[in-house]
């Protein structure tokens, strides 16, 4: 199995002024394990690569991260959290099946009737681009790329107004937004944490499969 570390100073260079930190993550997928660490806890993130690489997410694996990374979160004033919600599925985009429910390209005025919590401008300023689904004239629910869709894999994500939850129009959205992509050359890359069931099966009513799984070792400021 293969095993890249790379090293994040600058992410360590925040460490004692931003609020949130993550000194050490992981993504694991088919051909290995690639890993973000702070210079700093490049040693014991190198002994944990060392001892469990082939199941980084057991939980003796997490037990042995959180015994060795728990120390430099306390000394800088950081309270550990090794929650399950930091950990999460990576989903690419593969053959998208057909839907009933019609979805089309937003545009900054369809922010005039957006019931969702996300803004339209901010998503579609700087290239990247959104679809919704529209119920009784009123925008309830959408997809959108994190970044332009330029990259061979693209991140994506989906909202849904509270009221219009449950009726498949974030798989509908998340499907147009796919095709999309796939005429632009692009793949979709859709994640949810691991404890969001919903989410997860919106990623495989849109016809995308798991590759992979990221952890987090995240701390917060003591309060």
């Amino acid at each position: 199995m293969k095993i890249d570390l790379l090293l994040d100073p600058v992410g360590e260079g925040l460490v004692g002024t931003a609020d949130l930190i993550t000194p050490f993550s992981f993504t694991v997928i088919p051909s290995g394990v690639q890993a973000v660490a702070y210079p700093a806890v490049q040693k014991e993130a190198e002994e944990f690569l060392a001892r469990y690489s082939q199941d980084p997410t057991a939980g003796e694996a997490l037990a042995f991260l959180h015994a060795v990374l728990a120390p430099y979160m306390g000394r800088h004033g950081y309270r550990e959290e090794r929650f399950f919600d930091r950990y999460a599925y990576i989903f690419h985009a593969g053959k998208t099946p057909v839907t009933r429910l019609q979805a089309r390209a937003l545009e900054e005025k369809d922010q005039k009737t957006n019931e969702t919590t996300r803004q339209i401008k901010e998503i579609l300023k700087n290239g990247c681009i959104a679809y919704g689904v529209f119920e009784n004239g009123a925008l309830v629910s959408l997809a959108y790329t994190h970044t332009p869709p330029t990259a061979p894999h693209v991140e994506v994500g989906v909202e849904t107004a509270v009221g219009a939850r449950g009726r498949g129009y974030a798989a509908a959205a998340l499907i147009a937004l796919t095709n999309d992509l796939h005429a632009r050359g692009a793949v979709g890359e859709y994640r949810c944490f691991c404890t969001n069931i919903a989410s997860r099966r919106v990623a495989l009513a849109a016809g995308y499969t798991e590759q992979g799984r990221f952890y987090r070792y995240t701390g917060r400021r003591e309060r």
